[in-house]
């Protein structure tokens, strides 16, 4: 099992976890879970403010995607799932989109910035938009090119949960 637990302060005293861990595969079915962690880690992101309310910053979202990028390329059988959170609100923001699409939005352009600047070219993100019952929920799964067949059991599997 893996798991990564970070603390983050921002300049102006924000503070957030990130943990990384193959142990919060819970959105999965039991049967896929079981078929694919024989040969996969799937490794799942949650990202907590503990304390503040200002914008995250760009020091603050370089620490995240470095601390997820290392993560990712330390461990050549892993998957990232990410799930974009809907519940807590962005601060200060004056999007006028949905915060789960604003997250996704974001995540997309860390991980092309990231693949860019460090010449990577056999990574993959797959994005699920889910119809729920009052808003889309997204998913982003992040593979190496390796690790398709895994990926489509994934987003088959995450889709069939998520419409029951």
């Amino acid at each position: 099992m893996t798991e990564v637990i970070a603390n983050i302060t921002s300049s102006r005293g924000d503070e957030y976890r990130l943990r990384l861990s193959s142990s919060g595969s819970r959105f999965l079915s039991d049967e896929i879970r079981l078929k694919v962690s024989s040969s996969i880690d799937i490794l799942t992101i949650e990202l907590e403010r503990i304390k503040g309310q200002m914008p995250t910053g760009h020091a603050v979202l370089a620490q995240i995607e470095k601390i997820v990028a290392d993560t990712f390329m330390q461990h050549s059988d892993s998957i990232i799932c990410f799930i974009c959170d809907f519940m807590s609100p962005i601060p200060s923001t004056r999007k006028k989109i949905p915060v789960q699409q604003y997250r996704s939005l974001l995540f997309t352009k860390m991980f092309e910035r990231y693949l860019s600047l460090n010449a990577i070219e056999d990574v993959m993100q797959s994005i699920l938009t889910i119809e729920g019952i009052n808003e889309e929920y997204y998913i982003h799964i992040i593979a190496r090119n390796k690790h398709v067949k895994y990926v489509n059991m994934l987003g088959e599997d995450i889709r069939t949960g998520y419409s029951k």
